[in-house]
């Protein structure tokens, strides 16, 4: 899967930061935070939080803190590149941490007044007109897939978001229509492994096969250039020795979680 980004406007910076409560054995919250500029996340994480927390609440608010500093870094990389930054936006889908973050203690009450100072950073920032923060409601908040996972068409959906990629994106279909050289370190070497014996020459740019012909008269593979034996290997062809010889599964590389891959699991997706 190819990341896709695009820029509508550099004067306004979008981030998404949310944060899941008590999701670890150790009862950590998790944090995800994505920016973009238009389409596609231009910057992401997923991190585990360092400390418990009591509330969502309190788990929001240390995501912020947890992500503040790339916040802060990609507006001032953004400026240092010539372009004025006149929104920047951190959008969040707990109310009561957007009045905690721009009201600092004022809006701080017995069940949040134990939370330490350096969590209301934010509130100094927001002052001085350097960070905006406005409620986006859990549906549109692009980052929650980075702090739980998701399954079915809530997961394609987040997905097609981070990434700009089609809602029922096909990996077999992308695949097919990359060039070899370009696919992944992994199939590439197994494309090395696979022309032992058959004359295939791999570079990062070409796939040509050494025959006794002159350079001048060589074709690419993908073009269906003959074997000495008379045989030609089609794109395809290629394509099922190099997942032969990996030896992998339909849309990855190596087992993963099932939910990284949800459609494999939902009786009416496609196989």
């Amino acid at each position: 899967m190819k990341l896709k980004l695009s820029a509508d406007n550099f004067s306004t910076i979008s981030w998404y930061v949310d944060a899941s409560y008590g999701t670890h054995w150790d009862s950590r919250g998790h944090t995800g935070m994505m920016m973009t500029v238009g389409k596609g996340a231009a910057m992401s994480f997923s991190s585990k939080q360092k400390i418990n927390t009591r509330s969502s609440t309190e788990a929001e608010l240390v995501g912020i803190d947890q992500a503040f500093a790339s916040i802060m870094w990609g507006k001032h990389f953004i400026e240092a590149q010539g372009y004025t930054v006149e929104h920047n936006i951190l959008f969040q889908d707990n109310q009561s941490t957007i009045l905690l973050a721009r009201n600092g203690r004022f809006s701080s009450s017995k069940r949040t007044k134990h939370i330490k100072h350096r969590y209301f950073l934010v509130k100094d920032y927001v002052d001085r007109g350097e960070i905006e923060i406005q409620y986006r409601e859990t549906g549109k908040m692009w980052s929650d897939v980075l702090t739980k996972p998701k399954q079915g068409k809530a997961f394609r959906a987040f997905r097609a978001i981070l990434m700009n990629v089609p809602e029922e994106y096909d990996d077999e279909a992308e695949r097919r229509n990359t060039h070899p050289a370009l696919l992944p370190k992994e199939e590439l070497q197994a494309i090395a492994q696979v022309g032992i014996g058959t004359n295939l020459k791999v570079t990062r740019h070409s796939l040509t096969r050494t025959t006794s012909l002159s350079p001048s008269h060589r074709r690419s593979v993908l073009n269906g250039t003959k074997n000495t034996d008379g045989t030609q290997w089609s794109p395809d062809q290629i394509r099922a020795r190099v997942l032969r010889a990996l030896k992998v599964r339909r849309s990855s590389y190596e087992p993963r979680p099932k939910y990284m891959y949800p459609e494999r699991y939902l009786s009416s997706a496609p196989r």
